[in-house]
């Protein structure tokens, strides 16, 4: 265990890798109209009996967020009405959330003596993993399989939150003299 607390920049500079690589994976099917008759070609993957899917990367989608933000910004300042404006938001809010541990990793590998900035951390991994879940368990269909950039995200960041509450917070021992 002392050997986990003395490497720790190491361990979140990994997790901070992998966790971009599970940013670039597949987190969910970008839906195409196909009838029954015709097949489904590679990349895709027939999702029901209308349905065909090609598996996405959520960085496309959240690529789009600045431009969205502001649209929503404009939206209400123009007192302009959109059919689906606390969606909107939410998924602004959501995406965020995925977002915030690519912010306080890096602070917190910079900056680890504070206690608040790895309090700010281990929340931050929390909404994250919450969130990466509840994308995860919406999009959950029998091709989910093929989703693993979700899948390993949720799977990260709970075991980054665990082992920041579990194994860091052991104290050492102290060598009396």
């Amino acid at each position: 265990m002392l050997w986990f607390k003395e490497h720790r920049r190491i361990w979140r500079a990994a997790f901070l890798i992998i966790l971009t690589v599970a940013m670039i994976g597949p987190w969910f099917f970008d839906r195409i109209w196909v009838p029954q008759p015709y097949t489904c070609s590679l990349p895709n993957v027939r999702l029901d009996d209308v349905f065909c899917g090609v598996p996405t990367s959520i960085t496309w989608l959240l690529a789009g967020v600045p431009s969205q933000f502001t649209y929503l910004v404009n939206e209400l300042i123009t007192d302009s009405t959109s059919p689906y404006p606390a969606s909107e938001w939410l998924f602004i809010l959501f995406s965020l959330f995925l977002m915030f541990p690519f912010v306080s990793t890096p602070i917190l590998i910079l900056w680890e003596g504070q206690r608040y900035w790895s309090a700010i951390h281990r929340v931050a991994l929390g909404l994250a993993a919450g969130t990466g879940l509840l994308i995860g368990i919406l999009d959950f269909s029998m091709a989910s399989w093929m989703l693993w950039g979700v899948w390993l995200y949720i799977c990260l960041t709970i075991s980054m939150w665990g082992w920041e509450v579990l194994i860091l917070r052991i104290p050492r021992k102290r060598v009396q003299e």
